[in-house]
């Protein structure tokens, strides 16, 4: 077996996380889908919505009059750090 290079070992930190049965299953047949384990899938789907998040919050803040009184859903969707999981989810529950 071969080691990691111990520089590579020690950047990331491990979370636990609790999902439901359903997200996971989501999750397992998109990372199939993709190509990839769900741990790497996850990783993607979480600096994404990261991503997004902190593009919206600086248009947000740089243009504070676009923000309309029937987005506070939104706002509040969008603080979520688990966005990319969210938007899997509420996918699978529409169909």
């Amino acid at each position: 077996m071969t080691r990691r290079p111990a520089a590579h070992r020690t950047s990331r930190t491990q979370i636990t996380l609790r999902l439901d049965r359903d997200l996971v299953s989501t999750i397992n047949e998109l990372a199939d889908d993709e190509g990839m384990d769900r741990t790497e899938l996850a990783r993607r789907l979480l600096s994404d919505g990261l991503t997004q998040h902190r593009l919206r919050a600086a248009a947000q803040h740089e243009h504070p009059g676009r923000r309309a009184a029937g987005n506070a859903e939104k706002r509040d969707e969008n603080r979520n750090i688990f966005h990319g999981f969210l938007i899997i989810n509420t996918k699978t529950r529409s169909h």
